[in-house]
């Protein structure tokens, strides 16, 4: 059998008076909902108001694409050689440095191979460390640059690296 409700005037709404075949008279509260917003939708309480929906691939999609993000980005800088500007510069310039000193030496062994400079090119040839004959050549004045008060060590080691493998008259 079916139940019949009735809100007597004056009553909450939430009250109801229910009647059933056997003349007993229950009073039963309904459950709290929340009141009516200004669309007019009525939500449980327990649901979540969910502004956007996405779909249920959007999860996974982003995730693969922030897996493929790393993937290329580990491949292309450390298997493919690909540099940041700051590493690209400091390469430019190592190179640069070694261009600069491989153009310098031939000066430095005609510095060497002058009749004045014989004795000490002689010590260089005979030394066998090679500390000692790159210091040597600074010594000498062979790895002064144009105006430069200061011997460069690197042209120093590239110069008598030159001069101990150079043969003589050559």
């Amino acid at each position: 059998m079916s139940l019949l409700g009735y809100v007597p005037a004056g009553m909450d709404p939430g009250v109801r008076i229910l009647f059933r075949p056997s003349i007993v008279i229950e009073l039963q509260v309904l459950t709290y909902r929340k009141p009516l917003s200004r669309w007019g939708e009525s939500r449980p309480p327990t649901q979540k108001d969910h502004h956007m929906r996405l779909p249920a691939s959007t999860k996974p999609a982003l995730l693969g694409a922030a897996c493929g993000a790393f993937a290329i980005f580990f491949i292309g800088f450390w298997q493919l050689g690909w540099k940041t500007s700051h590493g690209a510069a400091v390469l430019a310039q190592e190179q640069a440095d070694i261009a600069a000193v491989t153009a310098l030496v031939p000066f430095c062994v005609a510095k060497a191979e002058q009749p004045s400079e014989q004795v000490r090119l002689a010590k260089v040839k005979a030394e066998e460390s090679a500390f000692s004959r790159s210091e040597l050549v600074m010594q000498a004045g062979w790895a002064t640059v144009g105006t430069s008060k200061a011997p460069d060590n690197a042209l120093a080691i590239a110069c008598a690296n030159s001069l101990r493998t150079a043969k003589p008259g050559a």
